[in-house]
């Protein structure tokens, strides 16, 4: 079933050459996002042991907080306004620009609190070098316009310039990183490469879309913080519900059992990564369709979320029943422990395609953005209170249920009110 779910998948994407195209880099992409971890992961936990490896993932979760802060809303937001532009040099011009000063400003202010905390509390006083080379990873992540290779669809070239980062950094791994004193390592070379790859990308990305570098009036800044301000808040309660898990239960627990956690989390993130590529190449066009024709919008995601369903399902499915093999293969280890939390989470590569689908792809371009901010806020809130309640009694289980219990809400919250709106994927139908 799978064979064939995932081929009528790849048709319906194929059907358009250049969709077809960008969700294969995507693939290769997010493939190797996991892939390579997935690889460095069993040798990383052996040599910094669960400890370390634990450190590293709360020191991690903490920055994804500051990566929120300045991606600002822009990976849709800024992705759609440069699809509409990408045949108005002016207008993208002017774009990008607006959202690499804003991206800078905002990196200013996280520079100025992380200041604070490293300079006031302890536990992040003593780790000052590791959070000072994972912030530098940050800055890095402006500097790859991303949402601009992406509304331009030209997702290759976003494959091909971190293809070159990742692989150096993997490599350099089993020869930097032979003790846990060496943790270090793992922040420099990642943070490093995307430094390096970032200025690579920005200063490509200006020469192939013809980009001007000037200063746009002060007004196009406002428009575009307009344009991202729902979408940040709706990413950054997200952020609640699938990073802070991590970060309350290193706060809470410790870096042992952080580190339990944080492999089970790579483990389903692996999935979850799947959905992302299918997503990414199918916004622009989703955005494109519902501008013209709603009902050929809903046509389009109807076959998207029939086949996707399918595959992903089985992926679910899969995680559930092979837990034990997938954590010895990744850990080298058994352990009844990140199996069970990998049994919890397994479900979740499902219901994340299917709320990308209700959220992202119709939600964010049919004007409901309000209303997507409210359910991902109430989400995030529902996220953190569940942590509270159940990660003291416990442990890593309470985080996972969390999670799951959170993604849950979200996507029945997202159908519920889609459906209000009179929208229905499977409406023979389609009002307008």
């Amino acid at each position: 079933m799978l064979i064939p779910s995932f081929h009528s998948l790849l048709k319906t994407l194929g059907s358009n050459r250049k969709l077809f195209s960008n969700a294969f880099y995507l693939y290769i992409f997010q493939g190797l996002n996991y892939l390579l971890p997935l690889i460095t992961i069993p040798y990383l936990v052996r040599v910094l042991k669960t400890d370390t490896f634990g450190k590293l993932a709360f020191y991690g979760a903490f920055m994804a907080y500051f990566q929120i802060i300045v991606d600002y809303g822009f990976n849709l937001s800024a992705t759609r306004d440069a699809s509409l532009a990408r045949n108005d040099k002016d207008r993208l011009s002017t774009l990008f620009c607006s959202v690499i000063m804003i991206k800078f400003a905002l990196l200013l202010l996280c520079t100025l609190f992380l200041s604070v905390l490293l300079a006031m509390v302890p536990r992040f006083h003593q780790e000052t070098t590791l959070c000072l080379w994972l912030f530098i990873g940050v800055a890095g992540s402006i500097l790859f316009p991303t949402w601009l290779f992406q509304g331009m669809e030209e997702m290759r070239y976003i494959t091909i310039f971190n293809l070159a980062g990742k692989l150096a950094a993997t490599v350099l791994y089993f020869f930097t990183i032979r003790k846990p004193a060496d943790y270090l390592w793992f922040a420099y070379l990642n943070s490093g490469g995307a430094l390096i790859i970032g200025l690579f990308a920005f200063y490509f990305a200006v020469h192939r879309f013809g980009i001007r570098l000037l200063v746009p009036a002060p007004g196009f800044h406002f428009q575009e913080l307009r344009n991202g301000f729902q979408i940040f808040i709706s990413q950054l309660s997200v952020t609640l519900v699938t990073n802070t898990n991590i970060f309350l239960l290193g706060i809470l627990t410790n870096n042992q059992i952080v580190g339990r956690y944080a492999i089970a989390d790579k483990i389903i993130r692996a999935g979850i990564s799947l959905t992302g590529p299918a997503g990414s190449a199918i916004y622009p066009q989703t955005a494109v369709l519902f501008s013209e024709s709603r009902e050929r919008a809903i046509r389009f995601l109807r076959k998207i979320v029939i086949n996707g369903s399918a595959v992903f399902g089985l992926i679910s499915a899969g995680l559930f029943t092979l837990a034990d093999v997938i954590v010895r293969a990744v850990t080298g280890t058994q352990s009844g422990e990140i199996a069970l939390l990998v049994r919890i989470m397994s479900i979740l590569p499902l219901t994340v395609f299917v709320d990308n689908i209700y959220g992202t792809q119709i939600m964010l371009n049919v004007h409901l953005q309000k209303q997507f901010m409210r359910i991902i806020i109430c989400c995030g809130i529902l996220s953190l209170v569940l942590l509270l309640a159940l990660v003291p009694h416990f442990k890593g289980i309470g985080s996972a249920i969390s999670f799951l219990l959170s993604e849950c809400a979200i996507l029945i919250l997202m159908i519920v009110t889609v459906r209000k709106k009179g929208i229905r994927l499977f409406y023979r139908k389609v009002p307008e």
